[in-house]
């Protein structure tokens, strides 16, 4: 191997010679730019949940279901908020914004505070989040007064300083604070109000023991079953808003009162007319805007109503919050469609580019094209019965699909599509599967087909024969579709490329109607599917002998925790996944186990499933066996991502024995530790993680290789004096030598490869960076029969 490291040396010595004035020429064209660097995250979620707005001056920031973001009125740009801008919490609850501190107040879903400066700086306040504090913790609204803004929770007012950045004091309005939800706080200049689960209460502002709650008194009491959620002062007026609830505690109707003494109230505010569900009131601009569920409506200081926002304005609205600025602009938070801007003309509708939702069932990338499918999952397929949605990225950009833009959807009125398969040989064709209404297969065209119980073989769920539930699904190397038909005893049906449909029967290894889930077909063809309930647990494999249509020499098997027969460590199999090894690795609830050999199933050999024995804490245990694995994924180095139901994402060697990184929201841009899918570029290394709250992506280090050199690439290149990040070359062969030397032959590094990727750091043997010059990199597998060069510009 050294005397063909050294002849390749002295040719490309001679060729570079040559070669050198041209490539300094061209060396700022890098391909960067097509690459996230290593180790890099990012986000992939919906903007277009609008829930709330805020009023930055030269900004607008939307809060939504999932995310955050800000419209600036200068440019036109769109900005995200999130960890990766840092941000310290995901899930926002509600914002505010302080234009005398300059300053956007963000509380979490969790009670997390975050103070965003328009200069960018963020600073956290996590007291609420922290400290065990009785009842309800939940920030509900955030007033701003002054210097102050006050916090409606649901134990009573938080009060922050915004000039000193720190919690000032807490307000309770009863002695019974667990049981009396505040919802929003108002005030006007002698009273401050909050509207909450018992009533209406008001103390003194200039009081300076507010923190006691003997200086609240209640001015207005409940009229009925419910509460007050909504307050403000308006034009010498308090406004606010009652929810009616029935005997159960559910939404009723919603009525709005006002009060010119904060003592005596009236219904109906002077010329205000009823409203349906009200979601805010906001003064701004010497207006007063009631968002309710369809609409807009703005009313000066007597109350009559001068601007009206409804479906006459644009269509479908689903209004939820709404600020005027001081250019009479209206801008809108709908919950599906986003910022909504309206200049009493024209409506502009402003979001983010994302996937419709941040539910992720299912994830599959081929050629470059991913899919999503979003609904809830959990280990058993339990129904949400969450109307269908689709989202694909590709060239960086999101289509999505529902019932609101793909016209078959809305009148099927198919759910819970939990699953999903790519067609190998077209990108934009995808079956979908539905654990509830069939199956889907779907262009990208808007072109459908239907397939349930009276156009296949596929058969309703025994004792519920309304639903047509298909689960797990996959192709197998002939460009057949393997499909799970969940409840009933022939469960496994194919869709062959002819077209026509098989449905398999197992007399005597299935003799119940169990329900089946994940389905995985392994590189010798053979189908595992994972069972449960009505008397039939564990992982069910099955083996056409390569002819699907004939069943004369199918075999099949159910495997189980038993020695001999499977030795399953939990029968509960969730996840599984073929490595470049052929050995098939299960995710159970009870951790991790591989069947090494896989194809020994029907040859007589040993195919039991074995843990993986690691070593921690000077103690031997199996790997995550304390954990329920929910997904994993084989990247290009062969190497192992897990992904489990409470405790993050792990990467792990390609032997399991060690941990290459373990990614949880504490340390990571990861939205959650409940991780539900795993997908993997294996043409870039990103790799694409579903969780219960949103999709992100981590630009791995790894890549898919192959026996001989591709198109060798070096990311970035030229390699700046202000880089300091990872090196990557692609294209090289597979888990190959990889030898960097500068021109004059000299070696300062020398790895493997990751896959059809390698990695330098730009330093040499002593660890120090290397010096300014053009440097060759030499790709060589171990028998030297496939070698390539490239070479690359390092600055210092």
């Amino acid at each position: 191997m050294n005397l063909l490291f050294n002849k390749a040396l002295q040719i490309t010595r001679i060729m570079l010679r040559f070669h050198l004035f041209i490539f300094m020429l061209f060396f700022n064209i890098s391909s960067y730019a097509q690459n996230s660097a290593i180790g890099a995250w990012n986000e992939h979620l919906p903007y277009i949940h609008g829930k709330i707005v805020a009023d930055g001056n030269n900004k607008v920031f939307c809060a939504t279901d999932d995310g955050l973001f800000a419209y600036l009125k200068e440019d036109f740009s769109l900005q995200r908020y999130s960890k990766l801008s840092g941000l310290n919490d995901f899930g926002v609850s509600t914002i505010e914004y302080s234009s005398t501190y300059k300053t956007l107040i963000i509380a979490y879903s969790n009670s997390n505070i975050d103070l965003v400066n328009d200069n960018g700086s963020v600073y956290n306040l996590s007291d609420i989040k922290r400290k065990n504090i009785p009842g309800n913790k939940e920030i509900n609204n955030i007033m701003v007064k002054d210097r102050f803004a006050y916090l409606a929770c649901g134990f009573g007012i938080v009060v922050v300083d915004l000039q000193k950045q720190e919690i000032k004091d807490t307000y309770h309005v009863t002695s019974d604070s667990i049981s009396n939800k505040v919802w929003e706080v108002t005030a006007d200049a002698n009273w401050f109000y909050a509207a909450t689960d018992k009533g209406v209460y008001r103390a003194p502002v200039t009081n300076p023991n507010l923190s006691n709650f003997n200086v609240w008194s209640l001015t207005f009491s409940i009229p009925a079953s419910g509460y007050f959620n909504l307050i403000e002062s308006f034009a010498g007026n308090i406004i606010a808003n009652f929810v009616k609830t029935d005997a159960s505690g559910n939404y009723n109707a919603d009525t709005l009162f006002s009060s010119t003494n904060g003592i005596t109230w009236m219904s109906n505010s002077p010329s205000m007319p009823n409203q349906n569900q009200n979601f805010s009131l906001r003064v701004s601009n010497n207006s007063l805007l009631v968002t309710n569920n369809y609409s807009v409506s703005v009313f000066d200081g007597n109350f009559s109503r001068i601007q009206f926002l409804d479906g006459n304005v644009y269509a479908n609205t689903q209004t939820r919050d709404a600020f005027k600025d001081a250019q009479q602009t209206m801008w809108v938070a709908d919950k599906e469609q986003g910022l909504i801007k309206w200049n009493g003309q024209s409506v502009e509708k402003i979001y983010p580019d994302g996937p419709v939702s941040s539910l992720v069932s299912d994830i599959e990338i081929r050629n470059g094209v991913l899919w999503v499918t979003h609904s809830g999952k959990d280990p058993k397929w339990s129904n949400s019965y969450r109307s269908a949605s689709i989202s694909k990225l590709k060239n960086n950009s999101w289509s999505s699909f529902t019932k609101q833009n793909v016209v078959a959807i809305d009148t099927t009125g198919f759910f819970d599509n939990m699953s999903l398969a790519v067609d190998r040989s077209d990108p934009e064709h995808v079956f979908i599967g539905s654990a509830g209404d069939g199956l889907m297969d779907f262009y990208s065209t808007n072109t459908q087909k239907y397939y349930r119980d009276y156009n296949s073989t596929l058969l309703p769920m025994v004792g519920n024969p309304g639903q047509v539930k298909v689960q797990g699904l996959s192709y197998d190397d002939a460009g057949n579709l393997w499909a799970v038909n969940s409840g009933v005893a022939s469960f496994v049906n194919v869709l062959l490329t002819t077209g026509q449909w098989k449905r398999y029967s197992f007399p005597g290894v299935i003799n119940a109607n169990p329900f089946a889930g994940e389905l995985f077909v392994d590189s010798y063809n053979q189908i595992w599917v994972q069972i449960y309930g009505n008397g039939a647990d564990g992982l069910f494999v099955l083996n056409t002998n390569g002819t699907p249509g004939n069943p004369s020499d199918d075999q099949s098997k159910l495997l189980n925790g038993s020695a001999g027969t499977g030795n399953l460590p939990d029968i509960n199999v969730y996840c599984m996944a073929e490595d470049l090894d052929g050995q098939l690795w299960l995710g159970t609830a009870k951790g991790i186990a591989v069947i090494y050999s896989p194809s020994a199933v029907f040859s007589g050999g040993n195919y039991d499933a074995q843990q993986i024995l690691i070593k921690q804490d000077n103690s031997y245990q199996y790997l995550l066996e304390t954990e329920i694995v929910t997904a994993i994924a084989v990247d290009g180095a062969n190497r192992k991502w897990v992904g489990t139901q409470s405790s993050g994402l792990y990467l792990f060697s390609p032997d399991g024995q060690s941990e290459v990184h373990h990614f949880t929201p504490d340390n990571s841009p990861l939205f959650s530790n409940t991780i539900t899918a795993i997908s993997i570029d294996k043409i870039t290394g990103k790799v694409f993680i579903g969780t219960d709250k949103g999709l992100v992506s981590y630009q791995s280090d790894a890549i898919e290789g192959g026996e001989a050199c591709g198109n060798i690439i070096v990311y970035p290149n030229p390699v700046r004096q202000n880089y300091d990040g990872p090196i990557a070359i692609q294209g090289v062969v597979s888990n190959s030598n990889i030898k960097i030397t500068d021109v004059s032959g000299t070696l300062i590094y020398e790895g493997k490869a990751l896959g059809g990727q390698a990695i330098w750091t730009g330093r040499n043997f002593a660890g120090e960076r290397a010096q300014t010059g053009v440097y060759l990199v030499f790709s060589t597998d171990d028998e030297g029969t496939n070698s390539c060069v490239t070479k690359l510009l390092l600055i210092n």
